[in-house]
């Protein structure tokens, strides 16, 4: 009988361990997954806004235009000057065109 109880308190104490163990795995899981998501968008905004300053060589966009789109689209836009923010986005523009989008870096 004393080695049926003795075998009940180890036992049991190291199933909960291992249940707690394992529960604390998922949370951090969960963060490295995120965390390789957000690594991926980044990645693409840098592409897609790298493929836009291509096309804005020739001032195809203009400011009201992109103003216009943005207010379509429900983004907000903020102009500093020539620079403005919109969305997760940098706008620089010159005059009447729009000249760059980049990511901020602390996107």
């Amino acid at each position: 009988m004393k080695k049926f109880v003795s075998a009940i308190l180890v036992v049991v104490p190291s199933v909960i361990a291992i249940l707690l163990f394992v529960r604390s795995l998922d949370p951090a899981l969960e963060i490295d997954n995120l965390k390789e998501q957000i690594g991926l968008q980044r990645s693409e905004l840098r592409f897609l806004s790298k493929m836009a300053n291509m096309g804005f060589a020739s001032c195809h966009l203009t400011v009201p235009d992109f103003e216009k789109f943005a207010k379509e689209n429900e983004h907000a836009f903020l102009w500093e000057g020539d620079n403005g923010l919109v969305g997760g986005f940098k706008v620089q523009r010159k005059g009447a065109c729009i000249v760059s989008v980049t990511v901020p870096d602390w996107l």
